[in-house]
Formats: structure tokens, sequence, C-alpha cells
């Protein structure tokens, strides 16, 4: 059986606990921004994005996944880059696994499905 390095578990679980930066504006939260002790951009993917924008209505606009400053999210798990109508349904989605483009789909407004999508691999 094999056990994970106590430092490694250390640090997994203090990102657990770091709050994120908060951008307010005339009251309202336009953005969350998790960075890890380098001040790059970083979230474990398994919990949510690193960087998270809102509408004025406080709807989110877009949600960005990102690892030691670099766009990357498993692709099973779903794009990196996340983009939303005021309406709050999908606009678009950009993959990315270690800072590489691998595929953009564009969704209708109307049915939230992707009616576009090209393949970077």
């Amino acid at each position: 059986m094999s056990f994970p390095i106590i430092s490694e578990w250390k640090k997994q679980f203090t990102g657990l606990l770091k709050l994120p930066e908060l951008t307010i504006e005339n009251g309202l939260i336009l953005c969350l921004k998790y960075k890890n002790e380098n001040n790059k951009l970083h979230r474990n993917t398994d919990i949510g994005p690193a960087y998270i924008s809102y509408y004025e209505t406080g709807k989110i606009k877009f949600k960005q996944y990102w690892v030691n400053g670099k766009f990357h999210r498993p692709i099973e798990e779903g794009p990196a880059h996340i983009y939303y109508y005021e309406d709050g349904q999908i606009q678009f989605g950009i993959y990315w696994v270690n800072n590489k483009m691998c595929e953009f789909s564009w969704y209708s407004n109307t049915a939230n499905k992707s009616i576009f999508s090209s393949s970077y691999f």
C-alpha cells in the first residue's frame, strides 16, 4: 500500500483552505482569482476554476482553469475556458492541456448545445 508524502498532502490541504483574491467595484464582485505561493493563477482542477469573472448582474461571465500559471484542465473534465452569455447559457468552451489549446466548441444560445467544434490535436 502506498501513502502520499506528508508534505504533498499538506500542500494540497492548504490549497483547499486558501481564499481567492476579490476584485470589487461599486459593491459588486467582478472576479475571483486563486493564486499559488508564486503568485501564479492556480487551483486544483478537481475543486474548481482559478479565475471566475462576473457580469454586473452577478451571473458568471467566464471561468478559467489554471495550474501553476498555465491554462490546464484534463480533457475528460471539460473545457479549461468556459464563456457564458448574460442569460447564463454557455457561449463557448476552449480545451487546454498544459497551456496548449486542444479543442474549441461554440454553443447555440437557444439550444445550449455545441454547434461548432474544432480539434487541434
